[in-house]
């Protein structure tokens, strides 16, 4: 519990430091009430706005941990993208077949984030290493370092009108 106070005080001393410039009377009040609660706080100095910016700590910097969530980001915006293009009804949960490479356990940790965000089927979502055979009638996606995904929207997409839009938007760019 104590932890977790001094880490919410670090952070929330921080934001009031970045924030202070735009709103100046607010957070000089809440950084005068934080300092007085805080054990310590007498240390801080006798204002926020005479106190010293934040700096970056590099050794928190994580470049794996960045990449990752960059290749989350992707997959889940290839995911939407595909949702909105092919007229799948906002709130309906898809199914999702995710061949996930060495990345396989980074997307097995962050699958509720994957679900919530991409509006996929928990129950419908298959994470694997890799396919042996890749689905048949499902429109498919390759995200960074090689992650490839396969959103089979058979019944949930009118085929026959999908193909009507596709030949017309063809003649157009023809």
């Amino acid at each position: 519990r104590a932890t977790a106070q001094a880490t919410l005080v670090s952070v929330l001393d921080r934001a009031l430091r970045l924030l202070h410039p735009y709103m100046p009377f607010v957070t000089e009040e809440i950084w005068q009430h934080l300092k007085a609660a805080w054990p310590g706080g007498q240390f801080w100095g006798e204002s926020l706005m005479i106190s010293r910016w934040p700096n970056a700590d590099e050794a928190q910097f994580d470049d794996e941990a960045e990449a990752d969530m960059e290749l989350l980001m992707d997959l889940i915006r290839q995911i939407r993208n595909a949702r909105a293009e092919f007229d799948v009804t906002p709130g309906k949960k898809i199914p999702a077949i995710v061949a996930g490479g060495s990345k396989l356990g980074m997307l097995k940790a962050q699958d509720r984030l994957l679900t919530f965000l991409g509006k996929v089927d928990a129950d419908q979502l298959t994470l694997q290493r890799s396919l042996e055979e890749k689905p048949r009638q499902a429109v498919a996606l390759v995200g960074l370092e090689g992650v490839e995904a396969y959103l089979p929207l058979a019944g949930l997409v009118d085929l026959e009108q999908e193909v009507a839009r596709l030949n017309k938007s063809l003649a157009a760019a023809s």
